[in-house]
């Protein structure tokens, strides 16, 4: 019998081997909340590309009793989370799900989580290494003007939205390009994953992921244009906003050039496996501990889905107390990531990441470089890596809830390949930024991040840490 199969409050016998790294800190131990509460976050938040969201996120926590062994070992008995969240230009994102570690004291764990997502605003710039070229563009969307290169997100966007006359077989007069980098995309499913731990801290993982996904593009649809000559004066009567078709979209012009697949959706059905090493000391909020993992998912026509394809990925967390003596609640957090995909893949796919963990979205957005909009950089062959010191500095208790703070820098790199053959060390794109984490009774992560690069400036609000 292993000496860490005891837990050392009640001498009980742990139902299986559990490694010792993956018990929680004893100090986080004393302060872990018994039975069943209530967290969550309501959120009010603004976003350049979806406009300005509402709803919020909730979870139902059980914790059990100190008495039961594993308490000192896992996130939670289970946990129900529901999101619910609106913008104001009409996105919408539902889900449910539930999580059960550790499940009827076993060693396996269950997830699921089902969600219908409609994002009017979905961006897309393209596959491949051509998306690592900077953002230009022409003042006011004028062509005979000299090129703006290496542009920020924000100047491009206004440039775009201005009219410009049509030059297309269509016979539209003018047209904007204010929306070239969006499409509508509405997606439903679930996910379900099944995971046994082994060896005290291994985990071998099975699962599924169903979802159907609609596009839409914007060719032909009408926007409200600037007018290229009055659109930026002091005079009302004369800052003229029109009606205006917009022009092909690059999602159109990449589906005719044959470059992408899927441009109208299509049924995902994939089948996923990997393995994954899980020292971390408290998973919703590591100290200290590694988390690493090798996968593989599939979608084949085999058996439904629409499309054939696999991706793999390689992928390690570290936590790391810095000085464990003198700042003990400082905390180095990093992680590095390489992920491939072969076959017949819909242009929406790249993005979608698995994780035994956590799910990863595509380079850009809330969980990678965080500087850059959401799926700025996605292709065949993707690597990113990201680095966070995250230092508490303080804890108050109200009632029977417990909240700690943390604050700190944060990094991330990242860049895509159009082929495994054509990794090298060079022409990565980061972002920088500073983070700030409010811990509701230890398992429950309010993040608040604003990180900057060369073309944006963002800020995320979200429950969990980015990894």
């Amino acid at each position: 019998m292993h000496s860490e199969d005891i837990h050392p409050d009640t001498k009980t016998k742990l139902p299986f081997h559990l490694d010792e790294s993956r018990k929680i800190d004893s100090e986080e131990l004393k302060s872990k909340r018994e039975g069943s509460f209530i967290t969550g976050l309501p959120s009010i938040s603004s976003d350049p590309v979806t406009g300005v969201w509402y709803g919020g996120s909730g979870y139902f926590i059980e914790n059990g009793k100190k008495t039961n062994p594993l308490f000192a070992y896992s996130p939670y008995m289970y946990r129900i989370a529901a999101d619910v969240y609106q913008s104001s230009v009409g996105a919408k994102y539902y889900g449910a799900g539930i999580d059960l570690p550790f499940f009827q004291n076993s060693p396996y764990r269950i997830n699921f989580y089902s969600f219908y997502d409609r994002n009017l605003r979905a961006l897309y710039f393209g596959t491949g290494e051509a998306t690592l070229q900077p953002l230009s563009y022409h003042p006011r969307n004028d062509d005979s003007q000299p090129i703006i290169p290496n542009a920020e997100y924000d100047k491009r966007e206004e440039a775009l939205s201005y009219r410009r006359p049509g030059r297309t077989s269509r016979g539209y007069e003018y047209v904007t390009d204010q929306k070239y980098n969006e499409y509508e995309a509405e997606n439903s499913g679930f996910t379900l994953n099944v995971d046994r731990t082994f060896w005290g801290a291994f985990r071998f993982a099975l699962g599924t992921d169903v979802s159907r996904m609609i596009i839409r593009s914007y060719d032909g649809k009408i926007s409200k244009a600037k007018d290229p000559y009055f659109g930026e004066t002091d005079f009302s009567a004369l800052n003229v906003v029109l009606p205006t078709p917009n022009a092909k979209t690059k999602l159109t012009e990449d589906k005719d050039a044959g470059k992408i697949n899927g441009f109208s959706g299509g049924h995902t059905i994939y089948l996923k496996t990997g393995i994954a090493y899980d020292s971390r000391d408290f998973e919703p909020n590591p100290r200290r501990g590694i988390f690493a993992e090798i996968n593989f998912i599939k979608s084949s026509r085999a058996w439904g889905a629409d499309y054939d394809f696999q991706r793999s990925l390689i992928h390690a967390k570290i936590f790391y107390q810095l000085f464990p003596k003198v700042f003990s609640e400082m905390i180095l957090a990093g992680r590095v990531a390489l992920t491939r995909i072969t076959g017949t893949i819909p242009f929406y796919e790249y993005s979608n990441i698995w994780s035994i963990d956590t799910p990863i979205n595509g380079l850009g957005g809330g969980s990678t470089l965080q500087g850059y909009k959401q799926d700025r950089f996605v292709g065949n062959v993707m690597s990113f890596a990201n680095t966070e010191v995250r230092y508490k500095f303080g804890s108050f208790r109200l009632g029977d809830e417990y909240f700690t703070f943390h604050i700190g820098p944060s990094f991330g790199l990242g860049r895509v390949w159009d082929s495994i053959h054509s990794i090298n060390l060079q022409g990565y794109k980061y972002s920088r930024g500073i983070l700030f984490r409010i811990i509701w009774n230890q398992s429950t992560v309010i993040s608040l991040d604003y990180a900057v690069s060369r073309e944006d400036k963002q800020f995320f609000m979200n429950l969990n840490h980015n990894f």
